[in-house]
């Protein structure tokens, strides 16, 4: 959500169609590396959006998952600041360092994808 970097909104926002956004991703870490934690797992839910993030990693593979889903289609000025909230909560969360070093853990070997 780009526009939401602004602090106050002078118009409402209309979402033309409902959002629902699910991102997984898949990172093969070199047969060396690993990581020192995982960042932590998040849920942010509000009346207007709803986001959960979780990590993973198993058998030297480093998993992602996020989850975005926006629940109205117009916005009122007024009710700007409560869209945007937890938007940038998670945008704060996301920030946290993940950091991958050599020797670092691998995970166990579970599989396949942990979600």
């Amino acid at each position: 959500f780009p526009f939401l970097w602004r602090e106050v909104r002078y118009t409402p926002l209309v979402f033309p169609f409902k959002f629902l956004e699910n991102t997984k991703v898949t990172l093969s870490l070199p047969p060396d590396m690993g990581i020192d934690d995982l960042p932590v797992e998040a849920e942010r839910d509000s009346d207007y959006v709803d986001f959960r993030f979780r990590w993973a990693i198993a058998n030297g593979e480093l998993f992602y998952n996020r989850e975005t889903e926006v629940a109205v289609r117009q916005l009122a000025v007024t009710d700007y600041v409560d869209l945007r909230r937890p938007v940038v909560s998670v945008w704060s969360a996301l920030a946290a360092p993940l950091t991958v070093r050599p020797g670092g853990f691998r995970g166990e070997n579970y599989g396949s994808d942990p979600f």
